[in-house]
């Protein structure tokens, strides 16, 4: 007697291994992102809290403008352009500056999917505006629902 597997047997074993796999890639994928994600906010928030820093130092905003190498900061995971903008695999970081009428970072995803702008101006509320802009993706929009909790607001985009 010849001892295996049945064709019924392995179809039925192929088929539960792709319904496992249908169910588990789209959280993995979001789990990815979330991943990438930590590497934008960490940078963000060494941006406010240098701005945050130069507005105590001053008194106010500078009289020139400050660019991101121009703090004390160093953001993590690229290198800058000519333009002083910060480029690393998954953003790019652009603005990062602070002058006599506000200070503000854009954070876009290289995939189109969102982009995080931290903005602190003259609105008298004296709060950073923190904005996540979306494309209306299934995966923009998950990443931004997740940062609301982190007091982020959302709104809809075409980036």
């Amino acid at each position: 007697m010849k001892k295996g597997f049945t064709l019924i047997e392995l179809l039925v074993v192929v088929l539960i291994i792709g319904i496992l796999s249908a169910v588990a890639l789209p959280q993995y994928t979001k789990s990815v992102e979330k991943a990438r994600l930590a590497e934008a906010l960490t940078n963000v928030k060494a941006f406010t809290t240098a701005v945050d820093l130069i507005l105590l130092e001053n008194g106010g905003y500078p009289s020139t403008e400050i660019g991101l190498q121009d703090m004390t900061i160093e953001l993590s995971g690229g290198t800058y352009d000519a333009d002083g903008n910060l480029e690393t695999k998954n953003f790019s970081y652009e603005g990062g500056s602070c002058y006599s009428g506000g200070c503000g970072m854009e954070v876009y995803r290289k995939t189109n999917d969102y982009a995080l702008s931290a903005e602190w101006n003259n609105l008298g509320n004296n709060q950073w505006d923190l904005v996540c802009y979306t494309q209306s993706t299934d995966l923009g929009e998950y990443i931004c629902k997740s940062l609301q909790s982190q007091g982020w607001r959302v709104a809809n985009s075409d980036l």
